[in-house]
């Protein structure tokens, strides 16, 4: 058999091929040009003052949007955030959820403190436990804050999804026992 194979790819003769060309798009397409970026260097640059013989490393901003302490002068003095506050927190806060829960730390320091009042809470109470709700005036106030910084936000469902499960995820995290020393 496998001399028959043999006989029969020998009697085989090949055809010449011609190349055709794929047919061209009914419009034209445009070219697509991409832009060049500049190389940034890996290290940290550097800058030198005129009175210091040594170079001092430039400290990198965080490119985050910080908020006008104006869109919140109708606060009262005592929930409003400073300047330095603000920023200090939505450079921490790096989605709704994490802003949520620093502003939750800010605004109730009562339900972090060694009894640990904060497993009793939840956003809006209720539950098997039968958890207390939250004051209402400082859950407004920290959605005012989140939604300003995170638009997305904005609607009801999408804060209920973002900020408040992690809210309550942090209020029901378990105490965590004194380590010791």
């Amino acid at each position: 058999m496998i001399k028959e194979l043999v006989s029969k790819s020998q009697h085989v003769t090949t055809l010449p091929l011609t190349l055709v060309p794929p047919p061209m798009p009914s419009t034209p397409t445009t070219p697509r040009f991409h832009p060049v970026l500049p190389e940034l260097p890996l290290t940290p640059t550097t800058t030198r003052l005129p009175d210091s013989p040594l170079p001092q490393p430039v400290t990198p901003t965080l490119h985050r949007r910080i908020l006008p302490v104006h869109l919140f002068n109708d606060l009262p003095k005592s929930v409003r955030l400073s300047k330095d506050g603000l920023s200090r927190l939505s450079c921490s806060g790096n989605n709704p959820g994490a802003f949520g829960v620093l502003l939750l730390k800010h605004f109730y320091p009562e339900l972090f403190k060694a009894d640990q009042l904060r497993v009793y809470y939840s956003y809006r109470g209720g539950g098997k436990l039968s958890k207390r709700q939250l004051d209402d005036s400082r859950k407004a106030i920290i959605k005012r804050y989140v939604v300003a910084l995170f638009p997305s936000v904005n609607t009801e469902s999408a804060y209920h999804a973002m900020v408040v499960e992690k809210i309550n995820q942090f209020l029901r995290r378990p105490v965590q026992p004194a380590q010791k020393v």
